[in-house]
């Protein structure tokens, strides 16, 4: 292999390290690495490890902990990684493919969601279509269908088509009879 060819294959693969450690970082909290701290909590008993436990706990409307920052990170990681993959996966194979991509990527994890929720275990007017994956997927399908169809052209109406798609987005969920922030 040549030197020149060693250099943009590395150039292709490069990634942003911070934005991956972050991840990592998020991943090793929604993981499970809270119970470590809270076992931990309940076998040494001392000021920082009470501190710690509860740092990882949810806060229910009275404050903010650690915890309550772990999954909007991810949901941000999940925007700002998107940019990055969207806009190479259009450069590379173009829009039609990436949206297909989208669509099917978001379909499996939207069904994924409603099987961790219970799926048809409890008949089918009992499934749980708005949980948490299922509605992190829906926005994060429409900010990708915002970002392949608005913000590349920079058109001047994106953010009017950008504050329509949410709009909408609330509205499907409210004619479903919950908003999405009640869960």
């Amino acid at each position: 292999m040549s030197k020149e060819n060693a250099t943009e294959k590395k150039e292709k693969s490069q990634r942003l390290t911070s934005l991956d450690a972050l991840r990592g970082f998020d991943m090793f909290w929604i993981v499970g690495a809270e119970e470590v701290v809270h076992a931990l909590g309940k076998s040494h008993d001392s000021g920082w490890t009470k501190l710690l436990a509860d740092q990882l706990t949810h806060k229910s409307w009275e404050g903010l902990a650690f915890y309550d920052c772990i999954f909007p990170l991810f949901v941000f990681l999940a925007g700002v990684s998107m940019v990055f993959s969207l806009t190479r996966t259009i450069e590379e194979r173009g829009k039609a493919y990436t949206l297909r991509k989208v669509f099917i990527r978001s379909l499996i994890l939207y069904t994924i969601g409603i099987f961790y929720y219970g799926g048809f275990t409890d008949g089918v007017e009992n499934i749980r279509l708005l949980g948490g994956i299922a509605t992190n997927r829906t926005v994060l399908f429409i900010c990708s269908n915002y970002l392949l169809h608005d913000w590349p052209q920079g058109k001047s109406d994106s953010f009017g088509g950008f504050v329509g798609r949410l709009l909408g987005y609330d509205d499907f969920y409210s004619r479903t009879g919950r908003r999405s922030w009640e869960f």
